[in-house]
């Protein structure tokens, strides 16, 4: 059974935006809650903070005010062609939503403890451990898949803020807030020039 979500379940918490960005076919939206709940309040707190994100997202009121989660927690919207990806790391979250697909975001705060081990593990530059991350998990979310496992394909990829190609999609890396990590995968149709500009300049 999906499990519904929105604004009626908990209260707004204290949030500044980080980046947004918006466009015809696609709207960004990552911000930063206030305080250090502890870690039996930090669920609470990232979900009341992505319903405020949600409300600052949908200002215009073109997209419904609930959601729905599939059995892999993966969100949807009911009755309504856009599709939707949330993240939450710490005391940041992220939403876009788009037109069309494949779409996923990810966000992942600096500080895994064995982050060297998995680097070596994983083939991957520790310095671009992070962002690594962030791309396998918002590619998916985006559900893609090829010949290659995406752990192999990410170990390859070129990252960057400007658009780069992965799998069938369009891929972006970069760094909203010190010490933070993001990846988006979209349509590669919705990586306009405006879009990649913001991301480089954020």
């Amino acid at each position: 059974m999906s499990k519904q979500t929105g604004p009626e379940m908990t209260s707004p918490t204290q949030i500044h935006s980080l980046f947004t960005y918006n466009d015809q076919q696609l709207r960004i939206i990552i911000g930063e809650f206030f305080g250090n709940p502890d870690r039996k309040q930090l669920k609470h707190a990232q979900r009341a903070a992505v319903i405020n994100l949600y409300k600052q997202l949908n200002i215009d009121g073109k997209f419904p005010d609930t959601w729905s989660k599939d059995p892999n927690g993966k969100p949807h919207f009911h009755h309504h062609p856009w599709q939707l990806s949330i993240s939450h790391s710490d005391r940041y979250v992220a939403l876009v939503v788009a037109s069309h697909g494949p779409l996923g975001i990810d966000l992942q705060t600096h500080g895994r403890r064995h982050q060297s081990r998995l680097s070596r593990y994983l083939n991957w530059p520790e310095s671009q451990f992070f962002h690594r991350w962030c791309l396998y998990e918002a590619a998916y979310k985006a559900g893609l898949t090829g010949s290659r496992s995406l752990l192999e394909l990410v170990a390859d990829a070129e990252l960057s803020p400007q658009p780069f190609s992965f799998l069938n999609a369009t891929g972006h890396c970069w760094s909203p807030a010190p010490g933070l990590s993001a990846a988006l995968i979209t349509a590669t149709d919705l990586s306009t020039p405006a879009l990649c500009t913001s991301l480089i300049t954020s």
